[in-house]
């Protein structure tokens, strides 16, 4: 009866893992989706994906917490697209690209906003 036990909880334990997993990388994809593929490439060279999706141990409840709050979830897309534009900014000036930079900032200037938008949200919560 006792390995019976452990064989039940051993496979719980490894269901559990392959969910989290998966649930980590759901996330990942719907950032990357709402990110838009150049700049989910380049929140992904800046390493965002390993700094701000969760991992080890209970990360696919983490995960799954912030796939399941709105406010959560933008927040952590909010992350990720500044991290995307500070990746740009700093490959437009490593080329000395004028326009780039000037694109860039404008989309940085923008980001701001919205940021203030969801400030501005949240204290009227």
């Amino acid at each position: 009866m006792h390995r019976r036990f452990n064989v039940i909880v051993a496979v719980g334990v490894i269901i559990t893992g392959l969910w989290g997993c998966k649930t980590c990388e759901k996330l990942e994809e719907q950032l990357c989706a709402d990110l838009g593929a150049a700049d989910c490439a380049l929140w992904k060279q800046a390493g965002g994906p390993a700094s701000m999706v969760p991992a080890g141990r209970g990360a696919g409840r983490a995960c799954g917490n912030v796939l399941n709050s709105d406010l959560g979830y933008q927040g952590m897309l909010t992350g990720a697209r500044g991290t995307a534009i500070a990746e740009a900014l700093k490959a437009a000036y490593e080329s000395k690209d004028k326009d780039a930079i000037e694109r860039t900032k404008g989309r940085l200037e923008e980001h701001k906003k919205a940021i203030q938008q969801g400030l501005d949200a949240l204290k009227g919560r």
